[in-house]
């Protein structure tokens, strides 16, 4: 596989049709396994890229390794990164999220993806208000649920919290969540910046949280998170929820 790897890279390199290359998937984040595919972006001229997405694309199925292809490729005009993200889709993002400038021939190719991988400026502040206001709202709904000892209640707005929680500590840096089957590795190699603790005792909480509505773990995670919206421009937020607050953090 490496063989036709390294062919097709050098071939690339030398197509002056082609302004980039990135590698993304498995391959760039520690979670490859011997035959995992490499997935591969390729930026052509704008005037050339009906003829790379001809040639390129064939590459799919010409080789293959254990009846499986070695190569899933997808291939854009320079126009398409110029112009940037419309809007907000965890399924783009994620293929830029993590990736690898393989080929940068103009030197700005490294800087435009990077760029993709975020959430719109137009749109993040939005975005990280909105999953905020959602978690503090499904925090306090946990709470009611508890006490009234509603179980299933509880685990599914334990589940909603959690998942808002998530957004909002990856928004305030302008990422999105990664897949969940993908977020615990995040987490070790790139934690968001405003989780209000260690990376690692976020994890543990966050495990504990997920598996059933564990007041403790929902309380640590809660004050951390409550503790770094103070410090942004997300501190109006918690104002108008006010005495809610204080009610989800005495709630036992």
């Amino acid at each position: 596989m490496k063989k036709e790897f390294k062919k097709l890279i050098s071939d690339l390199d030398k197509d002056k049709g082609v302004v980039g290359v990135f590698l993304g998937g498995s391959r760039t984040i520690n979670n490859k396994r011997e035959n995992s595919d490499y997935d591969l972006g390729i930026i052509s001229t704008n005037s050339k890229f009906k003829e790379c997405h001809k040639r390129y694309t064939k590459f799919k199925n010409k080789y293959m390794h254990d009846g499986l292809p070695i190569f899933d490729i997808m291939v854009f005009p320079y126009s398409y990164f110029t112009k940037g993200m419309k809007k907000i889709d965890p399924i783009i993002y994620w293929y830029y999220e993590n990736t690898n400038v393989l080929i940068d021939k103009d030197n700005k190719i490294g800087r435009l993806i990077k760029e993709m991988a975020l959430i719109p400026k137009s749109m993040v502040d939005e975005y990280v208000r909105d999953n905020f206001n959602k978690y503090i709202y499904h925090e306090h709904n946990m709470a009611i649920c508890l006490k009234e000892k509603n179980a299933f209640g509880a685990r599914l707005e334990s589940s909603a919290a959690i998942q808002s929680m998530i957004n909002f500590v990856f928004g305030m840096d302008r990422r999105l969540t990664p897949k969940y089957k993908y977020l615990e590795l995040t987490l070790q190699n790139r934690p968001p910046t405003h989780i209000g603790m260690s990376k690692k005792m976020f994890i543990i909480y966050l495990k504990r949280a997920a598996a059933s509505p564990d007041r403790k773990s929902h309380k640590s995670l809660f004050m951390a998170v409550i503790k770094e919206a103070k410090k942004s421009r997300y501190n109006n937020i918690i104002k108008e929820w006010g005495n809610m607050i204080s009610g989800i953090l005495k709630c036992s």
